[in-house]
C-alpha cells in the first residue's frame, strides 16, 4: 500500500512538471535584418567603415581580421590593401 503511494505521489509529480509551457522562439532573422553598408574613412582607405541598415538590432562585427567591433556603426583598421 505504501509502495502504491509513493508511485502515485511520484507519478503525480512528474506529470506537473512535465506539463510547463515550453518556450516558443522569435521569428528568425531576415535578410533584410543583416544589411549592412562598407564605407572607406575620410581619414585613410584602410579604415572601413560598417553601418548595419536597421538600427534596432544589435550589431556584432568580425573583421576577418583578428579584431572585433559592436553597434550600429565600426571601424575596421586593415593595414594592407586588400587584406
Amino acid at each position: 500500500m505504501k509502495t502504491k503511494f509513493i508511485i502515485t505521489i511520484f507519478a503525480l509529480i512528474t506529470f506537473i512538471t512535465a506539463c510547463k509551457k515550453k518556450p516558443a522562439l522569435e521569428s528568425p532573422p531576415t535578410i533584410a535584418d543583416a544589411e549592412f553598408s562598407v564605407t572607406p574613412s575620410a581619414e585613410t582607405n584602410n579604415i572601413i567603415i560598417f553601418t548595419a541598415f536597421k538600427k534596432d538590432a544589435v550589431s556584432q562585427w568580425d573583421f576577418g581580421n583578428s579584431t572585433n567591433g559592436e553597434g550600429v556603426s565600426s571601424k575596421g583598421a586593415y593595414p594592407y590593401q586588400g587584406t
